[in-house]
């Protein structure tokens, strides 16, 4: 945290910095019952994450297939901080925040690694994503989403304290995040209700 941070009044710096953390990160592993090869496919389709992610309300790609480092897409989100979006459902007609981000691959190995990056800018955030994927056997793969919530010390403490105003956890980002590894199961699994 930068020394021009707000400091909330009666919350330590080792307390804030704990807030922070539980704010920003998030980390998901599960066990999937479908082949690596299947599970990196349906991850590395970057139009098809609208289908599991909590926030996304449509993928629209930058460049034309195929897919590389590098390339980028057009995402437009609704933040609604719930968590609860079923898989192949929108949040479109929720309120919320709407805004437009813009996501570039940064890692796409095969069977082993997805990586992405979230610029936004219409909102003070961006982020880092990646799934790491590790084979259990011929039909089961662990698969584990982690990302890190990207913006200024000033603009997290405010969000902290936007949600704390809403009696709404901190935790809100891992949520989501859960939701989304729950429904890519969901979907691979072919459990999913279009």
């Amino acid at each position: 945290m930068t020394d021009a941070a707000p400091r909330p009044v009666g919350i330590s710096v080792s307390l804030l910095d704990q807030s922070l953390d539980i704010l920003a990160r998030c980390a998901t592993p599960l066990d999937v019952a479908r082949p690596v090869a299947d599970v990196y496919g349906y991850l590395a389709d970057f139009l098809r994450h609208v289908e599991w992610a909590h926030t996304y309300v449509s993928v629209e790609a930058l460049a034309p297939p195929p897919v590389v480092v590098g390339s980028r897409f057009r995402v437009v989100e609704k933040q609604d901080l719930r968590w609860d979006k079923l898989a192949y459902h929108t949040i479109a007609g929720r309120d919320g925040v709407d805004h437009s981000s813009e996501i570039e691959v940064r890692a796409l190995v095969p069977e082993l690694r997805v990586a992405w990056r979230t610029v936004n800018r219409s909102q003070p955030f961006g982020g880092e994503w990646e799934f790491v994927l590790e084979p259990i056997d011929a039909a089961n793969t662990k698969v584990r989403m982690a990302g890190n919530l990207a913006a200024s010390s000033d603009d997290l403490v405010r969000f902290m304290m936007d949600l704390r105003a809403k009696a709404l956890p901190l935790d809100v980002i891992q949520r989501q995040t859960d939701r989304g590894m729950h429904n890519i199961r969901t979907i691979l699994e072919g459990r999913a209700r279009r």
